[in-house]
């Protein structure tokens, strides 16, 4: 049986840390203008209104199964973040040797340096 919308919502925001109606608003507006025009202002803020309330509505009327949606769509989120903070881990030695030796923080002025010149 396929998923209605509100429960490929629910399995969207888990995905986004609660940014999938922001997100398809923002896509789903496209069709009104360019972003940054008043007619894409207005149709995302529409858009995003009906969304929410719509999401809203179906979590009240069936909490128990959205709130599993969305624990099932933030476990690749949850798996990502945890490798991550593996890798982070692992490279921490390496890290404090750069702090402490200078070239980290050097490094970091110099590409600034060389982005705010692009820039201006």
């Amino acid at each position: 049986m396929p998923l209605t919308l509100n429960q490929r919502r629910a399995l969207a925001n888990g995905l986004t840390f609660n940014f999938a109606d922001e997100i398809t608003s923002g896509l789903s507006a496209l069709g009104a203008g360019l972003p940054g025009s008043d007619a894409y202002k207005k149709a995302y803020e529409d858009i995003l209104q009906d969304a929410r309330k719509d999401y809203k509505r179906y979590t009240e009327e069936n909490p128990v199964s959205s709130t599993l949606l969305e624990i099932a769509g933030g476990i690749p989120t949850g798996s990502v973040f945890t490798k991550g903070l593996d890798v982070v881990g692992r490279r921490i030695p390496q890290l404090t040797k750069l702090l402490r030796t200078g070239s980290l923080g050097r490094s970091a002025v110099e590409g600034g340096m060389t982005g705010a010149a692009l820039v201006s």
